[in-house]
């Protein structure tokens, strides 16, 4: 009977964004093939986007568990594709961008990930829509 209670009790995160870099970043350090995050529409934005950049190799809802997420993480040779995500724009202190002022992530070779009134996206997309917005995390 106890089992089957902790099986619907939601979880309760007040930053949704840095918990699931924290667990993705936790996870690839022990080289784990999976992670679970809290599930959400703004989550699973975020996660769209890391795999349409190549960075996740997918993320789907948790068998069982209605307010979690299954990420899937991605190595190639034996290393994680992602170096590092760093946290920009924070509940304290947001950090707004306009579309020619999105930096670059390592000359380039990373992605900055931005929250746009078109939704998550990509620096190069919001280049591409010519769209600035809220400057989330840099992936690299």
């Amino acid at each position: 009977m106890l089992k089957d209670r902790r099986k619907i009790r939601p979880v309760v995160v007040s930053d949704a964004l840095s918990d699931t870099m924290a667990r993705i970043r936790n996870a690839l350090s022990r080289k784990h093939k999976n992670t679970h995050v809290v599930r959400s529409r703004f989550v699973d934005a975020f996660l769209r986007v890391l795999q349409d950049e190549g960075y996740i190799n997918g993320f789907e809802p948790y068998e069982g568990q209605p307010y979690l997420t299954k990420v899937h993480l991605k190595y190639v040779d034996g290393l994680a594709t992602i170096a590092e995500m760093k946290r920009i724009s924070t509940q304290g202190r947001r950090i707004y961008v306009g579309s020619q002022e999105v930096p670059k992530v390592r000359n380039g070779l990373g992605i900055a990930v931005l929250s746009t009134s078109a939704g998550v996206m990509s620096d190069a997309k919001a280049a591409q829509h010519k769209i600035g917005g809220e400057l989330l995390c840099t992936v690299f």
